[in-house]
């Protein structure tokens, strides 16, 4: 959110069986990024790049807010956090490797809010 839009793109893929007798359609929504990353040759400090652009990391780490996973499922409790983050300057969150695995809806809101998750 702190540079500039990140679209996101909508897919839908077909699945088909070779004799027609049976089908499935996935939908999805993805972005598409790339991440790169550098040492300078003077500092050594290290630079993220996102599509080509240095970008200074300003976030924190993410521990799931429902420890009793009352609301995992709700998109619209994600995105609130997701511009609370934001709104306090956060361009990025750390999910804690010792925590849960975070839902679909957790991504999804990060994605329209524009927060790089790592």
């Amino acid at each position: 959110h702190t540079h500039g839009a990140q679209p996101l793109y909508s897919a839908q893929v077909l699945f088909r069986s070779s004799d027609n007798s049976h089908e499935s359609r996935v939908n999805t929504t993805f972005g598409v990024r790339t991440v790169s990353s550098e040492v300078g040759a003077a500092s050594k400090s290290f630079t993220l790049k996102i599509n080509g652009h240095p970008i200074f990391l300003t976030g924190g780490n993410w521990i799931t807010t429902d420890q009793f996973l009352r609301f995992s499922n709700s998109r619209q409790r994600y995105f609130d956090e997701m511009k609370l983050m934001a709104n306090a300057g956060f361009n990025s969150i750390r999910v804690w490797g010792g925590g849960i695995a975070e839902t679909r809806q957790f991504y999804e809101a990060a994605d329209e809010v524009g927060m790089l998750i790592y």
